[in-house]
């Protein structure tokens, strides 16, 4: 079963850091207690999962909040951070290469929701996200997915914007 990760949008500001590896040690969070976060209660157990390297043009990504430009150099720190504590999960990390067509690309869980019965490819709402739904299914069609839905225009998604609780998604 596949799990989306992705990379935070990378320190701004020391003070008021929003990334995984701040994350982690304000909170305590290890690879055990994320091996924990990632078995769902009706038993179905993460075993890969998708990353993105965030790339050169993610401070023209897409943003709601005033608090300065990504650190692109503490993008890569913490994206890296992350691939590490997946792996010491255990799970089989697959790394997409930056791509600089698409600036908030890094928050790859956008364009896909994946459960263990099908793949849902999602219909970004940015146009600035619009295409990157197309090289992650391919990806996903070359793994396991047989039953790939899709969200066709008029209709949009963003598969970060979903949460699921066992059965039910929100």
């Amino acid at each position: 079963l596949f799990f989306f990760f992705q990379a935070e949008d990378g320190i701004r500001d020391v003070e008021r850091s929003r990334g995984l590896g701040d994350v982690y040690k304000r909170q305590g969070i290890n690879a055990e207690y994320m091996g924990i976060l990632m078995s769902l209660e009706n038993g179905i157990k993460f075993t890969n999962a998708i990353v993105r390297t965030p790339c050169l043009r993610i401070n023209e990504g897409i943003t709601t909040v005033d608090i300065g430009k990504p650190d692109y150099q503490k993008a890569l720190q913490e994206h890296m951070q992350y691939v590490s504590a997946l792996t010491n999960c255990g799970l089989n990390v697959t790394i997409l290469e930056a791509d600089l067509n698409y600036p908030d690309s890094t928050f790859v869980e956008d364009v896909a929701v994946l459960t263990e019965k099908c793949c849902i490819v999602t219909s970004p709402g940015a146009e600035t996200r619009k295409g990157e739904e197309v090289k992650v299914e391919k990806l996903l069609k070359r793994f396991y997915y047989d039953n790939i839905e899709r969200i066709k225009s008029p209709g949009t998604l963003e598969g970060g914007d979903i949460m699921r609780c066992v059965d039910h998604f929100y």
